[in-house]
């Protein structure tokens, strides 16, 4: 007996048919789950504008004024997904843990809660019996603290070959003379352009103070990144400049932390601007590194007594600009003047010099900051201090003294008045209303220091050699004098003196997001 075959055509038509039905299913699923990830990614960003916009109305704990504030915010975003809700705004502050508590803290509300919901109509999900999804996101928006932006030894900063350290320093890593018309003269322009750090950081790839601090880009990069947010605030003519000194500074780094001290406690630093021509000229100047430059180089005189000296600037470490809230710090350059020569008072005596003098850190420190009335900036100073090291910074400073009565004597020189850095007091610059800097917009601390080398004898010294050695330093120490001061001018620095300049107003109507 013939067993039967099994006939299977036509089975794969209740397959598929049952395969289609659950394909169809996920992806019917998954549009309308689709579409609701869409409307809470909606929502979330317009609490999120709400809640900045509300927050410019703070500390108000008027629900009235900060609603007006949000759905004013809420209309300019145009349109959405699905059908929004009105926004829920709920007044508060911030718990001492960052926490935001609903009503009015000790000082008033410093915070504001925005809840944005809106329904999306499924398309697929009726199927089951959902006909519709909701999304539901909430903001809390807060005010930053106020900032500011300042700088110490701005001289560093001006413009002129002959009594600035600035103008050699660009000519050799950007060959401004190589700009033609535009020179000096154009990159003084710059003084009255303005860069809001943020947009900076955003140019840069960057979005907080502890991001855009870290940064180590090429000098270029940096120079491009402010030339990028000059040129989207419409002025082409600073953009191009800046743009072709991004094309000569090639081969050199920017350690942003170097010439920029940014508080990165929180993101108050980023409300606050600086000016293109210090912004840039900071960042040459600490590109630059520890090159030494030529007295030649700077234009200037030596004394009559050192026109033989072999003498050079270094700076050791670049002024900063600082930027943020009450506490942030900057700091004066450090520089090493070095100097080798023979000094010569007579025919029976002379000295051969080998020296180095550092000088810094001077600091200046953000103490308060007032934005009601007077908008006003207290800051407190220390001075510059100073010490003698040896010829490039390394082993002692030394003076071989001879006379023809006396053989040569190699002596250690050292300061006559160590200088310590001195707290020099503090200063408040008052705004005027509206718009504009203090007047003047600089104040310079001071402490009452004098410097002078001398020999440490040990009493090795011979009578009459001593009175050859003290003789020498007389003739010395006026000489030094007239050495160092124009050349650490040059670089804004005077020992026991520091200059503070105001870069820009407190930025007291910041905002951010506190969850």
């Amino acid at each position: 007996m013939r067993r039967r075959r099994h006939d299977e055509r036509g089975a794969i038509l209740p397959l598929t048919a049952l395969i289609m039905v659950i394909v169809v299913g996920f992806t019917a699923f998954a549009t309308d789950l689709g579409v609701q990830r869409v409307a809470a990614r909606d929502m979330q960003a317009v609490a999120d504008l709400a809640a900045l916009d509300a927050a410019r109305k703070l500390p108000t704990c008027t629900t009235s004024t900060l609603q007006a504030a949000a759905d004013a915010s809420l209309a300019r975003q145009g349109r959405r997904v699905g059908t929004s809700s009105p926004l829920v705004v709920t007044p508060g502050h911030l718990s001492s843990t960052g926490a935001f508590v609903a009503g009015s803290g000790t000082t008033g509300c410093d915070a504001v809660r925005i809840t944005a919901a809106t329904t999306v109509d499924y398309a697929f999900a009726p199927v089951i019996g959902n006909d519709s999804g909701s999304a539901t996101r909430t903001a809390i928006g807060t005010r930053s603290d106020a900032a500011v932006c300042f700088s110490v030894g701005t001289k560093t900063l001006t413009l002129s070959t002959s009594g600035s350290a600035i103008g050699p320093i660009l000519d050799r890593v950007i060959k401004v003379n190589g700009l033609d018309v535009v020179g000096y003269t154009g990159l003084v322009s710059l003084k009255n352009v303005q860069v809001p750090l943020v947009d900076l950081a955003a140019a840069l790839g960057v979005g907080t103070p502890q991001e855009l601090a870290a940064l180590d880009v090429s000098l270029q990069t940096f120079t491009l990144a402010a030339a990028s947010v000059v040129r989207k605030q419409g002025d082409l003519v600073s953009a191009t400049l800046l743009e072709s000194i991004a094309a000569r500074a090639t081969g050199l780094r920017a350690d942003v932390s170097n010439f920029l001290a940014l508080d990165t406690t929180g993101n108050a630093a980023l409300s606050a601007t600086v000016n293109a021509l210090d912004l840039v000229g900071a960042s040459i100047v600490a590109a630059n590194g520890a090159n030494a430059l030529r007295i030649d180089q700077l234009g200037l005189s030596l004394p009559l007594g050192l026109l033989n000296a072999n003498a050079r600037i270094v700076i050791v470490e670049p002024p900063q600009i600082a930027c943020g809230k009450a506490g942030v710090t900057a700091r004066t350059a450090q520089a090493r003047v070095d100097l080798e020569t023979t000094v010569g008072t007579s025919l029976l005596a002379y000295a051969e010099i080998s020296m180095g003098v550092r000088v810094g850190e001077g600091t200046a420190t953000l103490s308060s900051l007032q934005c009601t009335g007077p908008a006003s900036v207290t800051i407190a100073g220390q001075t510059t201090a100073a010490r003698v090291v040896g010829y490039g910074g390394t082993g002692s400073a030394r003076l071989t003294a001879a006379s023809l009565l006396n053989p040569r004597k190699d002596l250690p020189l050292h300061l006559k008045e160590v200088v310590a850095a001195t707290n020099a007091g503090s200063h408040t610059f008052t705004y005027p209303a509206g718009a504009g800097l203090p007047t003047p917009a600089n104040h310079t601390f001071s402490s009452n220091v004098n410097f002078a080398v001398e020999v440490d004898n040990n009493g090795l010294l011979g009578g009459l050699l001593s009175s050859v050695t003290n003789f020498l330093l007389t003739v010395l120490n006026p000489l030094l004098e007239g050495l160092l001061t124009p050349l650490l001018s040059s670089l804004g620095i005077k020992i026991g003196t520091m200059d503070v300049t105001m870069l820009s107003r407190p930025s007291c109507n910041a905002v951010r997001l506190a969850g």
